[in-house]
């Protein structure tokens, strides 16, 4: 499982999205025990909010927060939705 996410983060680093979020996509299906499941999702929704896809970042963002309240990922999760909603690069 590490090694899944550390390879959807080197396509997010370099700027291929669809590529890391298949990636990340790999980890969460490959792997439902990780502990990255919701660093995992964070990406997800990170990588739709930059290929111009908000309707679907904010879906995964708020799943991740239904997900893994209280958890780090949920909180900058909620960040970013509320960015999305007042259209903050």
């Amino acid at each position: 499982d590490n090694s899944q996410y550390w390879l959807g983060e080197t396509y997010f680093v370099k700027q291929d999205y669809t590529a890391a979020i298949d990636q990340y996509q790999k980890l969460i299906t490959n792997y439902p025990a990780s502990k990255k499941q919701s660093h995992a999702l964070l990406k997800i929704g990170y990588s739709f909010q930059r290929l111009g896809e908000l309707d679907r970042a904010r879906t995964v963002l708020e799943d991740l927060q239904t997900r893994y309240p209280g958890s780090t990922a949920a909180r900058l999760a909620a960040e970013r939705v509320q960015q999305i909603a007042a259209g903050t690069p």
